[in-house]
């Protein structure tokens, strides 16, 4: 069986890496634009590689979670660049066979609302990034239709615990921290959300992927809201971050709701029936 994973060496598919490293699996890891370190562990394949004749079993997977400009969430290039990239390597691997695949949302293509958001909720993205995101998902259920492949697509709430630097509220204060810069600005606080470690989230996305089932839809979830205000303060403690933190200093940005969780249901009923299988 073939594991193909696109996005390996961003914040969240390094963690996938791992997890998939200590599978019975053969690997091969998709290099774009990031170089990826040679290892006699898995194998590295590009857009030269995966040709109309390359061949998959109806055995092999696809985990794709590649994706860029992700320091601008309402830039142009989701819609005109990103969609189309991600979208024709999805189309052209189902093409040679592939069967199984597992791709990455975010929970930015919920409508913008209070409260807590099930696979069901209403699907109103406010930004270019989960306006794009949700395309892809639509032109994929299109995709998978004609070719009858088993799809989950899982939407990704918020993560803390990796090592790898972006724009997201871990990234700053873990940076700020490794800097010995002990003043951190921030919004009130007051808003709540959604948070998982990144090994956890890891974990499930390879159990999820490895089922080979059609789960459709699925958030990717503690189920648990916290205040931000209280989480920053529990990293705090948890890291021994020297770190102070100054609240009320900017504006919760516009794309965020005030409250704003994942419900995890679907989830843990899966990691039920299937943990023993």
């Amino acid at each position: 069986m073939k594991v193909i994973l696109f996005g390996s060496e961003g914040t969240i598919g390094k963690y996938v890496k791992d997890e998939l490293l200590k599978k019975k699996i053969n690997l091969y890891l998709y290099q774009n634009k990031t170089k990826i370190k040679i290892n006699p562990k898995y194998k590295i394949i590009n857009t030269n590689t995966i040709k109309e004749n390359y061949s998959f079993s109806r055995e092999d997977i696809l985990i794709y979670m590649a994706w860029g400009n992700l320091n601008n969430y309402n830039s142009v290039l989701h819609l005109t660049k990103e969609l189309p990239i991600h979208y024709n390597n999805i189309k052209r691997l189902v093409m040679c066979g592939l069967k199984n695949i597992i791709v990455t949302g975010t929970c930015f293509e919920y409508k913008k609302k209070k409260g807590i958001m099930r696979e069901t909720s209403k699907v109103e993205p406010f930004t270019n990034y989960g306006k794009a995101k949700n395309n892809l998902r639509i032109k994929l259920t299109k995709l998978k239709q004609i070719y009858k492949i088993k799809m989950t697509w899982v939407r990704i709430f918020y993560i803390f615990g990796h090592f790898k630097d972006n724009n997201n509220l871990w990234s700053q204060i873990n940076k700020n921290s490794r800097n010995k810069i002990s003043e951190f600005k921030m919004s009130s606080g007051e808003q709540y959300r959604d948070y998982m470690h990144v090994k956890d989230l890891a974990r499930h996305i390879v159990f999820l992927a490895l089922k080979k089932k059609n789960f459709g839809i699925i958030n990717l979830c503690s189920g648990k809201p916290i205040k931000i205000r209280n989480l920053v303060r529990n990293w705090k403690n948890k890291f021994k971050f020297k770190i102070n933190f100054k609240f009320n200093e900017f504006e919760i940005p516009k794309h965020e709701s005030i409250k704003f969780w994942g419900c995890d249901k679907k989830l843990k009923k899966i990691v039920k029936v299937y943990e023993k299988k």
